[in-house]
Formats: C-alpha cells, structure tokens, sequence
C-alpha cells in the first residue's frame, strides 16, 4: 500500500510539475480571452443603451410631430369644413334669391297676360252686346259722329 501511495505521490508530483506551465498559460490565456469578451460585450452593451436612447429621442420627438401634425391637421379640417359651410350658405341663399327674382318675375309675367287677357274678354264681351243691341240707326249715327270728330281732329 506505500508503494502505491508512494506511486501515486510520484504521479501527483509529475502531474503538478509537467503540467503547472501549460496548465497556467492555458488558464491564462482563457482569462485573457474571457476579459476581452467581456470587454467587447460591455463595449457593445454601451453602444446599444446609446443606440437605444437614441432611438427613444427620436422616437419621442417623432410621437411630438405626430401630435403636432394631427392638431394641425384637425384645425386644418374644421377651418376647411367651416369654409364648405359658409360657401354652402352664400350659394343657397344666392339659389334662394334667384328663386325668388324668378318667381317674382313669372307673377308678373303672369298677372300682364292676365289683365291682357281680362281685358281682352270685357271688350270681346261688351262688343258682343252692342253689336246685339245697336240697332241700323244707330250704327249710322255712330259713324257719322266718329267721321265728324276725325274730320275736325285734323
């Protein structure tokens, strides 16, 4: 059993002498190479958190055009919608005027051709009852009256 712890001493002895340097530049070099990695990382992780507010600034000042936009454009909205109003209310009230000048017009029109019409009537009719009722004598007299005052007229 010494012989074996002996051996086994011997082996742990060669181990540690053979090995420590390798061992040691291979650890090494991990640490090296672990520090640059994280080194890197911690790099990148700074350029995205400045990326990311950057992104968060713009994104900001983005959503504040976007809101600016959309008043301006819902202002722009009601000015245009009151200019279709009142545009709307200056051209029916032109149609409402014309309307009535219109139809002022025709009742004038109409009560002319009326009276015309009227008049037209009472002399047909009146004519109608003297020549029904105007007897020979009559007519001559009538003639002779009219040539008269033509003749003295002139």
């Amino acid at each position: 059993m010494i012989a074996i712890t002996f051996n086994f001493l011997v082996f742990v002895a060669c181990l540690y002498f053979g090995l420590r340097k390798p061992v040691k530049e291979a650890l090494e070099l991990r640490h090296i190479t672990l520090k640059d990695s994280v080194e890197r990382v911690r790099t990148q992780l700074e350029e995205a958190q400045r990326s990311l507010q950057e992104f968060e600034g713009k994104f900001h000042q983005l959503e504040s055009e976007k809101t600016a936009m959309m008043a301006f454009s819902k202002q722009d909205a009601e000015i245009q919608a009151l200019k279709r109003l009142n545009d709307a209310r200056r051209i029916s009230q032109g149609v409402v005027s014309d309307a009535e000048l219109a139809s002022r017009s025709l009742g004038e029109q109409l009560e002319r051709e009326l009276r015309t019409d009227f008049g037209n009537r009472v002399l047909a009719k009146a004519e109608s009852q003297l020549v029904s009722k105007l007897t020979g004598e009559d007519r001559v007299r009538f003639v002779k009256d009219f040539s008269s005052k033509v003749g003295a007229s002139s």
